[in-house]
């Protein structure tokens, strides 16, 4: 059990599973282009979703993972009142 061993990718395939992904995101964004849509119709679903699903969608998009790692570490750091004084003034 105590012989652990870490297995990596190769070259090859990390540059193929990259040209999978960005290929695949590239013929979906064609594919959205070419449709009457615009950016908040594709986040919101055309607004089938509901209000409480959009919001989530949109705000989880604006914030960054920066910032609610440390309103996490604010919380745990200073309790409850961490995040919001994050939220608000930028704690520490």
């Amino acid at each position: 059990m105590g012989d652990i061993q870490l297995h990596q990718l190769g070259g090859p395939l990390t540059v193929a599973l990259l040209a999978i992904f960005f290929g695949g995101t590239f013929l979906v964004s064609l594919t959205i282009g070419r449709r009457k849509e615009n950016a908040d119709g594709y986040m919101t679903a055309g607004n089938t979703i509901g209000l409480g699903i959009s919001a989530a969608s949109m705000t989880a998009t604006w914030i960054w993972a920066a910032s609610m790692y440390a309103s996490a570490t604010s919380g745990y750091t200073y309790g409850l009142s961490g995040p919001i004084h994050y939220g608000l003034w930028g704690a520490r």
